[in-house]
Order: structure tokens, then sequence, then C-alpha cells
């Protein structure tokens, strides 16, 4: 099973596994495909790591409180996505 996250992120759910990959395009061919980027036991573990990766990207934070409310609103965000 695959749960697409956005256009750049999904995790893929294995029977032990949740394996969060990104999109690429190889430079040689110009083909997309998915590269894995991390591996968890959880989806909740799997969640928490796309949040951090959304966030780190994210150049107007500027204080730890943003970044921890930014993150607890985006791990909300994903978790409401993913159960629907």
């Amino acid at each position: 099973m695959e749960i697409k996250i956005n256009e750049e992120l999904k995790i893929v759910v294995e029977s032990n596994c949740y394996t969060v990959q990104s999109r690429q395009v190889s430079k040689k061919t110009n083909k997309e495909y998915w590269r894995s980027q991390t591996y968890h036991s959880n989806l909740e573990s799997a969640i928490k790591s796309i949040a951090q990766e959304l966030i780190s990207k994210h150049q107007g934070i500027v204080s730890l409180q943003e970044f921890l409310e930014e993150y607890k609103n985006l791990v909300e965000k994903l978790t409401m996505s993913v159960n629907v």
C-alpha cells in the first residue's frame, strides 16, 4: 500500500516497515522514480520524519518555539490526511 503525502513524498507500507520515499528525476534519462529516504517501524515515526524534513526546508522559521509549533501542526495535518 502507498500513502501519498504530496507530489514529492509518499509512504510505502509493507508488512513490518514504513518507507518514506521522495520523487526524483534521473539526470541521464530524465525519467521520474521514487527514492527511499528513511525506514520506520511505525506510521507515526514516518509522519514525524516527513514533518521534520518539510519544516527543515522552510526558511521563515527563526525560533525554536516557531519550529515546534509548525512541527506539531504539520504532524497533526499529516496524521489527519493519512487517517481519512
